[in-house]
């Protein structure tokens, strides 16, 4: 989690820690996710072709660094 901090474009993790039960992650809240969003677009998906390959490259370059 430490590693992934700074990457632009990762949601803000402010903070993190476990005790003996559970796992918390403090992380800024956005309004949506990816797939809300896609979905919220007004235009025809293949007209959005290029933004959606562009996210989805840098997803993967993303599970590379992790």
């Amino acid at each position: 989690m430490h590693r992934l901090r700074n990457i632009p474009g990762v949601c803000k993790l402010h903070d993190y820690g476990i005790d003996q039960e559970h796992i918390y992650l403090v992380m800024t809240k956005y309004s949506c996710c990816l797939r809300d969003w896609r979905e919220k677009q007004k235009s025809d998906p293949s007209q959005q072709l290029k933004l959606y390959l562009n996210i989805f490259c840098q997803l993967v370059e993303l599970v590379q660094v992790w």
